[in-house]
Order: C-alpha cells, then structure tokens, then sequence
C-alpha cells in the first residue's frame, strides 16, 4: 500500500512549525514540555489508533502547544535592503563605466568620469541621509520609551 506523505506534510509545515520561530529568546520550553509530559497520556491515546492515525494526532497536539508558547517567524525580509533610488545610482555607475571604457576620445572618457563622480556624490548623500533618518527615529523612540 502507497501513502502519499507529501500532501499532508507540507500543509501541516505551511500553518505549523515552519511559520514559528524556535530560535527567538521567547519561546517557553518549559511551558511545552510540561503540557507534552502532562497534558496526554500518550500510551492510552494511542493504542485504539494505527500510526497514520496517532502521528496525525500527535502533530496537532504538538504544534497547538507550539504555537502557544513560540512566537511567530518573521518574512517580512523578502526584498533588497539596499533602497531603489541608490540601486539606480549604482546601475547608472555601471552604465557610465560602460560607457567610458568603450569611448575612444580623451574628452569623452573626461565626461563619463565626471558624471561617475557626481553619481558617487549622490550616493554618498543618499547614505547620509539614511543614516540621519535613522538617527532621529532613534531619538524619536528614546523619547516615548526612556
């Protein structure tokens, strides 16, 4: 006989385990032990059941447990961290060296580099910028939660 062990193993991943963080500071081991030690008698439970049966049951009771005393997992942190208005500064750079690495005259190549060095200083600006935003939301937060 032939199970199909995907199926339910990637639902049961999508809504339990794989959506907690177990690594964070706040999950309460003691809590989920002692509701896993306590809480069941497992030999009882599972001697009316077969195994498909008793591992499903298990799995629940686990991750119910689980989710009570685990926080949940951050994915917020999908996309690029670098910002988009600096991301095309630094494709502008690759274009102008490009650009004037294939040009042959002396005042061309003087041209690119000029506009390679003003792309730069806007880079450097966009980064101080950044910075100071984060300075003051720093401050902000220092002041509602001394």
């Amino acid at each position: 006989m032939f199970v199909n062990w995907n199926h339910s193993v990637e639902q049961s991943d999508d809504t339990g385990f794989r959506s907690l963080n177990f690594r964070a500071k706040a999950v309460k081991w003691k809590n989920i032990t002692t509701l896993i030690e306590e809480d069941l008698e497992w030999d009882k439970e599972f001697e009316s059941k077969d195994a498909i049966e008793s591992g499903k049951y298990m799995l629940e009771k686990l991750t119910k447990y689980a989710e009570e005393n685990a926080p949940k997992r951050n994915t917020q942190s999908n996309g690029s961290k670098i910002p988009r208005e600096r991301k095309k500064l630094h494709n502008r750079i690759k274009m102008l060296k490009r650009k004037k690495h294939s040009a042959y005259s002396k005042e061309r190549k003087r041209r690119c580099e000029k506009m390679i060095l003003e792309t730069e200083q806007k880079i450097i600006e966009s980064k101080r910028n950044e910075r100071l935003e984060k300075e003051k939301q720093c401050i902000e937060s220092m002041k509602e939660n001394p």
